[in-house]
């Protein structure tokens, strides 16, 4: 992270480390984003929607350039169970702090992300900082939402492995592209009429133009350790991942990763 950004009122909460974490896109600062379905962009217009239908209000602070901000729209606010919610639930905003520092200042906001949770009578419940993962993220919104049903069960998409394919899904590493993961740094499954098969796996890709970036250099895109952790030496996740030196590595869970941020060469001496 630059210092012009450590500079700034509001941190961004990441551990520091020269690598990229895997699916998080860092676009060019100042540039406003569109905000997820069906979250409004203003808010304000979102306090007074909450008022009007009586419901929670969900309000998400984030800069177009922070990472962890960025894994929280691909990765949590995109989770059905979360957009369950804001359909039918909740008011949900995401406000852009370069665009709106007045709403920063009068939330007293530290560290991007901040999430908001108000209740329908517009009292503060809830503050997260950070990012935070969309199993445990659910069940709290569910929670606060006064929902009645169970808590959320984990995530059905289980973390898989070429070789755990016992464990794996028909497609490998869960259908996501390889290619778009380590090129493009963006999560995105493949489509069904963009696979191919290697080293015994079903592969997907976003596009024939991935497809083809794969076949032409294959080991380049081929996940470190086949797929598996690193400091577990079981099954990684690709939507918990880390570009480092030009190639791909999966973790179990969001610790694991953390560990190896921390200290790559001690989990990579006989990897490279």
């Amino acid at each position: 992270m630059s210092n012009g950004l450590l500079s700034r009122t509001a941190r961004c909460v990441v551990t520091g480390c020269s690598m990229v974490v895997a699916v998080m896109v860092l676009p060019q600062r100042g540039l406003a984003e569109e905000p997820p379905t069906n979250w409004l962009a203003d808010f304000h217009a979102a306090q007074e929607l909450a008022k009007e239908k009586q419901r929670p209000l969900l309000v998400a602070i984030t800069a177009t350039w922070c990472g962890p901000c960025r894994q929280m729209r691909q990765l949590t606010f995109t989770d059905e169970r979360i957009k369950h919610l804001v359909e039918s639930k909740i008011v949900a905003v995401a406000v852009d702090a370069d665009q709106y520092p007045s709403v920063v200042s009068s939330l007293g906001i530290t560290a991007y992300p901040t999430t908001i949770f108000f209740d329908a009578a517009g009292n503060r419940r809830k503050t997260w900082t950070g990012f935070q993962h969309a199993n445990e993220f659910s069940v709290e919104l569910e929670h606060l939402s006064g929902m009645t049903q169970p808590p959320a069960e984990r995530d059905p998409f289980a973390p898989v492995s070429a070789l755990f394919p016992q464990n794996s899904s028909p497609v490998a590493f869960g259908g996501f592209c390889l290619v778009s993961l380590l090129d493009d740094n963006k999560l995105r499954r493949g489509l069904d009429e963009f696979r191919l098969e290697y080293r015994g796996q079903t592969l997907s890709f976003q596009t024939a133009a991935h497809k083809q970036r794969f076949l032409e250099n294959s080991e380049r895109y081929w996940p470190m350790a086949n797929g598996v952790c690193p400091v577990t030496a079981e099954p990684g996740d690709p939507r918990v991942g880390v570009r480092w030196k030009g190639r791909l590595w999966f973790f179990t869970n969001r610790d694991r990763q953390q560990q190896f941020i921390r200290s790559p060469d001690r989990f990579t001496r006989n990897s490279l």
